[in-house]
């Protein structure tokens, strides 16, 4: 995990120096391969549900600057239990770019039918509308709106 935490601390000082305030600025970095290999390691070695709130923070940031490649968003579909966990930190989290990617996986994991869709009626009701269309889409690929 230290590794995939150096990544990101690499990603935010390139991002430091590089960030624009408009557009997929984030695409552009150089290392996202490092990140998806760390990211990838870090989650084969973590037991399930074993993430705790710190490094929920940092998952969510890395996954909300992932936004275009969805590449950390699968691996954490692969994850069940680290994505539902994630989840239930990103209700109040405050980018409204991880909370969309974790709504849109919801709808993609398989799990606890309950959970995610009381996970996912939270995100309904989110304040962005990018979130409540990705969680209103997740929903309906559940089965649970029509």
């Amino acid at each position: 995990m230290h590794e995939l935490l150096s990544e990101i601390g690499r990603f935010r000082e390139w991002a430091k120096a590089t960030a624009g305030p408009f557009g997929e600025w984030e695409f552009y970095y150089p290392d996202w391969a490092r990140i998806y290999r760390e990211a990838e390691k870090a989650l084969k070695q973590m037991p399930a549900g074993s993430l705790d709130s710190s490094l929920a923070e940092e998952w969510l940031y890395i996954l909300a600057r992932d936004n275009e490649g969805e590449n950390i968003l699968d691996l954490l579909v692969e994850n069940p239990a680290h994505l539902l966990f994630l989840a239930g930190q990103a209700v109040e989290f405050p980018d409204p770019d991880a909370r969309g990617q974790i709504a849109h996986g919801l709808g993609e994991v398989d799990g606890d039918p309950q959970e995610i869709r009381r996970l996912l009626d939270l995100f309904m009701n989110d304040p962005d509308e990018y979130v409540r269309r990705r969680a209103s889409f997740a929903s309906i690929k559940k089965g649970f709106i029509k």
